[in-house]
């Protein structure tokens, strides 16, 4: 933990969320407290040896691999072993092709899919 005039940076690991959240709301009770960065890293139990930043590095491979949509379209940002993908897909089929891809990642507690999908130009703006 570092402190720098009311602004503090929790940085570690630790095994639960839990513990986590404990942490955090102990160092939010501070009246001195105004601002926290939070770089803690919460390891699950039901993944040993499984860190967000291994599992990133797994769902980014998974998105290269993947299949039914632009792999450069999507990313794919971990924290507590959830994943939340983020990006621009043409299509409802390539949002969800880009979920089954890093679906049974080892770790993976939840996906939050907050992929957009393009809207298609209306045909009325287009130039005669």
């Amino acid at each position: 933990m570092a402190v720098d005039g009311g602004a503090v940076t929790l940085t570690g690991a630790l095994p639960t969320r839990d513990e986590w959240e404990l942490a955090r709301r102990a160092v939010l009770s501070l009246e001195s407290i105004h601002a926290l960065a939070d770089d803690i890293e919460v390891r699950d139990a039901r993944s040993p040896g499984h860190t967000d930043s291994e599992l990133a590095s797994l769902a980014r491979a998974a998105l290269r691999r993947g299949d039914g949509f632009a792999p450069d379209s999507v990313v794919a940002e971990v924290r507590g072993h959830d994943v939340t993908l983020l990006g621009t897909v043409r299509s409802a089929s390539e949002r969800m092709a880009a979920e089954r891809a890093v679906i049974y990642l080892p770790g993976l507690t939840r996906i939050f899919n907050r992929i957009r999908i393009e809207r298609e130009s209306d045909s009325s703006d287009a130039l005669v």
